[in-house]
C-alpha cells in the first residue's frame, strides 16, 4: 500500500531538476515475420491492479500504418518493445523489435509525422543527475531521430501506481504521468502527477512540474490515474486522487502550452466525482479509463461502486460517463448501467470517438461464467444513441481504432492474440485470431457482405448520399457514381477510392442514381446499389394528408404545395390529379386540376379533394407570374376510404 500523505504542503521542497537532450543513436533489431507473435497476456488489462486501487501505465496500442495495415505496438516485460503490422485478414508482415531505452515503460503515443516512447528508470539513491524520465522520437520507420530527458525531478520511481499519456499542440508534447518522489520530511516516499513539457522539433524539455504544492498548481496526490488533452492551446488534464482532491478532478490550466511553458498557480479544478472516505486512503471504489473533449462538455468515463460512507466495503461497479459543461464547469452524472450491490460488476470502460458528438463506449460484465461485451452509443451529453448491444467478447488496456469504418481493437491471454472488431455499418461484432505470417490476398477470398445507399439528402443546391459497403476483410475500396434518367445512364463521379461520398447538382427532375462499389486489391469484386432521387429547387414541400370536412363531414384529403420563396407574390400554383385505373383503360384520365393560382401570403398552395376509391398520381406545379413552369413533383397514393 502507498504511504498516505498525512497534510497537504503549499511549499514545493527545494528538488533538483536537471533537462537534457539525447542524441545517442539506437537501432531496432528487424525481422521480417519471422518466429511466432509476441505473446503477452492484456484481457481485462484496462481494469485496476492492487484490489482495485490503480492501473499500470497501457502497455497496448493500435494504430493505423502505411499500405492498409495496422501497427501493433507492445511493451512486454522482457525489456522490449515490440511493434507488429497486420494486413487486412490480420496477418502479421513485419515485425520490429525496439529495446527500451530506459527500463520502465511509460506510454507509446503517435503525433503527426513521427512516434514517441516514453521509459523511465528507478533512482532510489535520489540522485539529482540521475535520468528518470526519457521521451523518444522515432520517424515513421522507427529510425530514432532524438531524445528528450529529465534527471532527478523529485523522483525515485517513475510512473509508480498510475498511468502515463500525452497529448499535442503544434510542435509542443505534454506528458502527464507519475512518480513515488524523494523522502519527505514525516520520513515517508509518497505519490503525485507529473507534467512535463517537451519541444518536439528540438527534443528539449521546456518545462515541467514534478514538486509539491497544491491543485492551483495542477498538483494531485496520491493521482492514481493521469488523462491530458490539450483544448484552446491550454492543458486539460483529469486525475484519480485519493487525498488531494480525493475525488475525480478536471484541471484547467490557463496558460498558453504553445509558449512552451503550462506551469501556474491558478488551476481550475472540478470535482467531477466526489470519493468520501479518509484523506489518502487507497480504496476508492473507483475507476477511470477515458477522457474525450467534445465541442461544449468535456467527458470523463470510467466505473465505481456506489459512493457513499460505505463505499470501500462495496464490490459491485457500475459505468459511468460524467460531462463537465466547459463554459460554467458544472458536472452531469450518467450512469449507462445500474446494478445493485452484490450483483456482478462491470469492468473499466473503454471509449473512442466516431465522429463530431458520436463516440462509442464499451465495457464487459461476467454472467453466467461468460464474459459479455456491451456497448452503445453516445453523444457528448452522454445520451444513448441508438441500441445497446450485448454479445460475449472480452476487452483490454488496449484503446479501440476507428479505422476504415470499424472500431478495431486486440486481446492476448498469452496463448493467441485476437483481434475484435465491431463493423459501424451493421453494429455487428467479429473477432479474429492473428495469423503468424502473410500470404498473397487471392480475388476470391475478398468480397462484399452487404451495399446500400444511405444519408440521402435531397437539398436544394445539391443532392448528398453515401454508398455504405462491408466486406470480410480490412481493403482499399473504389466507388464511381450514375445517374438515369428518360432510359439513359451517364456518369457522375469516376472511380475514387475510399470516398463513398456524392455531391450532385442535377436540373430538376427525377433521377435513378447508381453507385458500384469494388475493392482495388481485387478489381473483379463488384458490388451496386440503387436508389430512386427527386431533385428540386424551387418545390421544398408536398402535402397529401386525410382530411375530413368539418362543415359536411365528408371525407377527402388535403393537398399541398410550398415553395421556397414567393417574390411579390407573384408564384403561381397548380395541382392535377390523375387516375391511375383509367389510365390503365385507355381513358382520359386528369380527372382533376386546380388550374394555376397565386396565394396572397405565403408560399404554399391548398386545396381539398374528395376521391372515391382507387390508385392516382398527384402532380404539383410551380410558376413564375408569366406563367413559366418553374419546377414539378408527383406523388402516388391510394384512396383506401
Amino acid at each position: 500500500m502507498l504511504d498516505c500523505m498525512k497534510k497537504l504542503r503549499t511549499i514545493g521542497t527545494k528538488i533538483a531538476v536537471a533537462v537534457m537532450c539525447i542524441t545517442m543513436a539506437a537501432t531496432p533489431i528487424v525481422s521480417e515475420a519471422a518466429g511466432a507473435i509476441y505473446q503477452v497476456n492484456n484481457v481485462g488489462a484496462q481494469n485496476y491492479t492492487n484490489w482495485n486501487r490503480w492501473p499500470n501505465p497501457v502497455k497496448s496500442y493500435l494504430v493505423s500504418a502505411k499500405d492498409n495495415t495496422l501497427m501493433r505496438v507492445q511493451a512486454g516485460s522482457d525489456g522490449t518493445v515490440v511493434v507488429e503490422y497486420y494486413n487486412a485478414y490480420y496477418q502479421r508482415t513485419n515485425t520490429i523489435v525496439l529495446e527500451k531505452e530506459l527500463p520502465l515503460f511509460g506510454a507509446f503515443y503517435e503525433y503527426g509525422e513521427y512516434y514517441y516512447l516514453v521509459t523511465g528508470q528507478e533512482n532510489p539513491d535520489q540522485d539529482n543527475k540521475k535520468e528518470v524520465y526519457r521521451i523518444t522520437k522515432y520517424n515513421k520507420n522507427w529510425e530514432r531521430m532524438g531524445a528528450a530527458g529529465l534527471q532527478g525531478a523529485n523522483t525515485t520511481v517513475p510512473f509508480r501506481a498510475g498511468s502515463c499519456r500525452l497529448a499535442g499542440d503544434g510542435k509542443y508534447l505534454i506528458v502527464r504521468t507519475c512518480h513515488e518522489m524523494y523522502k519527505s520530511s514525516d520520513g515517508l516516499n509518497h505519490q503525485a502527477n507529473v507534467t512535463i513539457e517537451v519541444d518536439t522539433e528540438t527534443m528539449q524539455v521546456t518545462d515541467s512540474f514534478t514538486s509539491v504544492m497544491n491543485s492551483k498548481y495542477g498538483y494531485v496526490s496520491h493521482s492514481f490515474n493521469q488523462f491530458v488533452a490539450v483544448d484552446n492551446h491550454q492543458i486539460v488534464a483529469v486525475d484519480h486522487g485519493d487525498a488531494y482532491p480525493r475525488s475525480v478532478a478536471l484541471l484547467k490550466y490557463p496558460t498558453d502550452v504553445t509558449t512552451g511553458k503550462f506551469q501556474t498557480r491558478s488551476c481550475q479544478v472540478t470535482n467531477v466525482l466526489n470519493i468520501p472516505g479518509s484523506t489518502g486512503a487507497n480504496d476508492t471504489g473507483v475507476m477511470l479509463n477515458a477522457f474525450q473533449v467534445g465541442q461544449t462538455n468535456y467527458m470523463v468515463a470510467g466505473s465505481s461502486v456506489v459512493q457513499d460512507s460505505n463505499n470501500t466495503g462495496r464490490s459491485t461497479y457500475n459505468v459511468f460517463v460524467h460531462t463537465v459543461n466547459k463554459s460554467t464547469n458544472a458536472v452531469t452524472e450518467h450512469w449507462l448501467t445500474n446494478y445493485a450491490e452484490g450483483e456482478a460488476t462491470c469492468s473499466n470502460p473503454q471509449m473512442v470517438k466516431l465522429a463530431t458528438n458520436l463516440y462509442l463506449i464499451l465495457w464487459t460484465r461476467v454472467e453466467n461464467s461468460k464474459t459479455m461485451l456491451y456497448y452503445t452509443m453516445i453523444n457528448e451529453n452522454a445520451e444513448q444513441q441508438g441500441q445497446l448491444y450485448s454479445v460475449q467478447g472480452a476487452l483490454s488496456d488496449c484503446v479501440p481504432l476507428l479505422y476504415q469504418g470499424a472500431v478495431i481493437w486486440y486481446t492476448d491471454d498469452n496463448k493467441e492474440l485476437t483481434f475484435h472488431e465491431i463493423k459501424l455499418a451493421s453494429m455487428s461484432y467479429n473477432q479474429v485470431t492473428a495469423q503468424p505470417d502473410a500470404t498473397e490476398l487471392r480475388p476470391q477470398d475478398i468480397r462484399f457482405e452487404s451495399a446500400s445507399i444511405v444519408d440521402l439528402v435531397e437539398g436544394r443546391e445539391a443532392i448528398t448520399a453515401r454508398m455504405q459497403v462491408e466486406t470480410t476483410g480490412r481493403t482499399n475500396v473504389e466507388y464511381s457514381w450514375y445517374v438515369e434518367q428518360n432510359g439513359g445512364w451517364s456518369m457522375i463521379s469516376d472511380w475514387k477510392t475510399d470516398d463513398a461520398s456524392l455531391v450532385w447538382a442535377p436540373a430538376n427532375g427525377d433521377y435513378n442514381v447508381l453507385c458500384k462499389a469494388r475493392i482495388k486489391e481485387a478489381p473483379d469484386t463488384e458490388i451496386m446499389a440503387t436508389t430512386r432521387v427527386a431533385a428540386h429547387n424551387m418545390i421544398k414541400g408536398k402535402c397529401q394528408m386525410p382530411y375530413t370536412n368539418p362543415e359536411t363531414g365528408e371525407p377527402g384529403y388535403l393537398i399541398g404545395v410550398e415553395s421556397y420563396e414567393n417574390p411579390n407574390q407573384e408564384y403561381l400554383y397548380e395541382m392535377l390529379i390523375l387516375d391511375c385505373t383509367l389510365l390503365a383503360e385507355g381513358k382520359d384520365a386528369w380527372i382533376y386540376t386546380t388550374g394555376k393560382f397565386p396565394v396572397t401570403q405565403g408560399n404554399a398552395g391548398w386545396t381539398i379533394w374528395s376521391p372515391q376509391y382507387g390508385y392516382y398520381w398527384t402532380l404539383f406545379r410551380v410558376y413564375d407570374k408569366d406563367g413559366n413552369m418553374l419546377d414539378e413533383a408527383c406523388y402516388g397514393f391510394v384512396n383506401a376510404y
